[in-house]
């Protein structure tokens, strides 16, 4: 079945560039175009895309805006395709948090067969994802939980595994971090290169809780994310180690890297996988399970993506399956027990 995609950018050779390089894979099928935020939202009700590639600048109505009237009137998967002016624009961002699914950033060098290619497997990613209409309710909390919460109100570490539809997730996450938090949370986030930095400064905005860049040798404390193209693990001491070992199926920085790490922390680790394509994590929640600690997935039925939440839960022998939201409320208990 193809995959039916409107483009939305104000530059009609931008919007030919793009349509030209995507037209070289039968799947997917340019159905409109766009040259701004009014008209890409009336196309979109008109034409009901599988997935809109959105510029973030545009006349009129900026992309910003034209994303979150869209998915507020019909929730659409959206992929932002802008230009990285000396980084992620810190727009890239905002779009992620007013809806955007992922992010792909026009290179340099010119949109070539390979960014082209790299375009459409975002968007076949993207097209696989699950939009609610409206917020999701919040799933009951369940019975028989008060083991897991002693679990995570004792544990000395928690590592986070996301990919596409993550930073949304990690926003949810770390915003309802109480003041005063000290367990460190390790994260390791899928993102195009250059986007860790602004993801960063994104979170930063809705805690109190120091969030920062993994250094190598440094101490873990508050919210480290991994860098860019570096496999980031916790050791015994809970220092910071980074390599540039091999890519673990086709990921670095690799979940299964982090949560493989923790898992010397035994019955103190706290592993959570979220919303993602493949199976990044699932082999190193595996391990970290094995080895003593909580496994924590999200609910794949409320998964934006829900490829990675099944692999591991496939791995685990009995993982705490929930949705963000009881994510988020769980991680308020970590370290309120000695």
């Amino acid at each position: 079945m193809k995959i039916r995609v409107v483009i939305v950018d104000d530059s009609p050779f931008v919007r030919e560039v793009l349509r030209a390089g995507l037209a070289r894979f039968p799947e997917l099928d340019i159905v409109g175009e766009a040259g701004d935020g009014n008209s890409a939202e009336r196309l979109i009700e008109t034409l009901k895309p599988d997935v809109v590639t959105m510029d973030v600048v545009m006349p009129l109505m900026s992309g910003i805006d034209a994303i979150r009237r869209i998915m507020a009137r019909r929730p659409t998967p959206i992929v932002v395709v802008s230009d990285a002016r000396g980084g992620v624009d810190e727009l890239m961002v905002q779009a992620i948090g007013a809806g955007a699914v992922d992010v792909f950033v026009k290179p340099t060098r010119g949109f070539d067969e390979a960014a082209a290619g790299h375009l459409a497997a975002v968007i076949r990613n993207a097209a696989t994802a699950r939009l609610p209409a409206r917020p999701a309710p919040a799933t009951p909390r369940p019975p028989s939980i008060d083991d897991v919460a002693r679990r995570v109100a004792s544990a000395s570490i928690i590592g986070i595994v996301s990919s596409t539809g993550g930073p949304s997730v990690l926003h949810q996450i770390i915003a309802a971090l109480p003041r005063g938090f000290r367990t460190p949370i390790a994260i390791v986030q899928h993102t195009a290169v250059g986007f860790t930095p602004a993801l960063v400064s994104w979170l930063r905005e809705s805690t109190r809780a120091p969030v920062e860049v993994g250094q190598h040798g440094r101490p873990m404390r508050g919210v480290v994310i991994a860098p860019d193209d570096h496999h980031m693990e916790v050791n015994r001491n809970k220092d910071i180690v980074l390599h540039r070992g091999p890519p673990v199926r086709g990921h670095r920085p690799s979940g299964t890297i982090l949560l493989q790490s923790l898992a010397v922390h035994g019955r103190g680790a706290v592993g959570i996988v979220c919303t993602g394509m493949h199976d990044d994590g699932a082999a190193g929640l595996a391990a970290l399970e094995a080895a003593g600690g909580l496994a924590i997935v999200e609910d794949p039925r409320t998964a934006m993506i829900d490829s990675m939440p099944r692999g591991a839960i496939a791995a685990t022998q009995s993982p705490v399956v929930a949705s963000v939201a009881r994510i988020a409320e769980l991680l308020q208990l970590a370290g309120t027990s000695a």
